[in-house]
């Protein structure tokens, strides 16, 4: 899913997604503390 400047998404609970970005950009990302998992991510290039 391709956001816009000042768009948003909400991702339901328990769903795998990542994400990338094409160039400097800001984000803001609020996530719950506890059941979290960070995985590094893996280039293909």
């Amino acid at each position: 899913m391709r956001l816009r400047a000042g768009t948003a998404v909400i991702v339901p609970r328990g769903r795998r997604h990542r994400l990338e970005l094409d160039a400097p950009s800001d984000l803001m990302s609020i996530t719950l503390r506890h059941g979290t998992r960070l995985e590094k991510r893996t280039d293909t290039h």
